[in-house]
């Protein structure tokens, strides 16, 4: 799961850093399912 956008490219999958940089670091923080 995403925790911190700081640690989203070490901690999230590639869909979630791309939702990052299109809607902002709430998107990363969203838990993701893999």
């Amino acid at each position: 799961h995403c925790k911190s956008c700081l640690n989203c490219i070490s901690v999230c999958p590639v869909d979630a850093i791309s939702k990052k940089l299109k809607q902002g670091p709430a998107a990363c923080a969203v838990p993701e399912n893999n």
